[in-house]
């Protein structure tokens, strides 16, 4: 199974939009927007928090990028 770690989610909205973020970009709040406003499970891997990837899982994220228009899956 595939799995995204909540650090490399980090990096990337880091990366991408920092700036329009007025508090800082932590693990934990990413971890806590995964969880609570888009509903995703997470699971502690190797000390880390991930996003483990299942079929219901993909199939939750793939609602979430039509709904939010982001491009195919």
């Amino acid at each position: 199974m595939d799995v995204i770690p909540i650090q490399v989610l980090t990096g990337l909205m880091k990366e991408c939009y920092a700036s329009e973020f007025e508090r800082p970009i932590s693990n934990r709040y990413i971890g806590g927007l995964v969880r609570t406003r888009l509903h995703l499970p997470t699971y502690k891997r190797n000390g880390n928090y991930a996003v483990l990837l299942t079929a219901p899982v993909r199939e939750q994220i793939a609602e979430l990028w039509r709904r939010f228009g982001i491009g195919e899956v």
